[in-house]
């Protein structure tokens, strides 16, 4: 994996062969097929790793109490941000952006749902956030921020992206007579 995340983003993934990566990682390339199927399933574990990275980056940083609008706008925007500090591997995920997911990448992002919607839904349930489906603004949310990484790696524009997130973000907060109105019962329980 090391020698493979190296190779891909000192070269053009495309140009990295399999012989390449086993000989950079000093295993014979029967090896490299007893771990991995192909050059694409190296390249997914790669993509894990470094997606991982950025994720561990933004969710180790969070406050556990406070405001949670301002908890995931903090998530995210450093999540992009560590995707825009990964240097010569941001052209690598640039490149394999559509490579087809593998199993764990529907896991990943419905993961990123769930916890995103539960954070939501106590916002909602302290009046913190207006009162909207907290499943469908995760989905929301999370769908966006992976367009808005996508447009980062490939404009430099990173500052743009976290503005553009947080703006959307801060539209989620209830209005002044929103707060003071009472609510019978949240989205998430009707």
């Amino acid at each position: 994996m090391a020698a493979a995340r190296r190779l891909f983003t000192e070269q053009v993934y495309r140009d990295v062969s399999v012989d390449a990566i086993a000989e950079a990682a000093g295993v014979t390339k029967g090896a490299f097929y007893y771990w991995f199927r192909d050059k694409a399933d190296v390249a997914r574990d790669v993509r894990h790793q470094l997606f991982d990275e950025a994720t561990a980056q933004a969710v180790t940083t969070l406050p556990a109490d406070g405001d949670v609008l301002a908890a995931i706008e903090a998530g995210f925007s450093r999540f992009l941000l560590a995707l825009a500090n990964l240097g010569d591997a941001r052209a690598f995920l640039l490149e394999t952006w559509r490579m087809p997911a593998d199993d764990e990448g529907p896991f990943d992002q419905e993961h990123g749902v769930a916890l995103v919607g539960g954070m939501l839904r106590g916002g909602i349930e302290r009046g913190e956030v207006a009162p909207i489906d907290p499943d469908a603004v995760a989905v929301f949310l999370v769908g966006g921020c992976s367009e808005l990484a996508r447009y980062a790696l490939e404009s430099g524009r990173t500052a743009v992206a976290v503005e553009a997130l947080r703006q959307v973000i801060e539209s989620l907060r209830p209005t002044s007579s929103a707060r003071r109105r009472p609510r019978a019962s949240s989205p998430a329980r009707r």
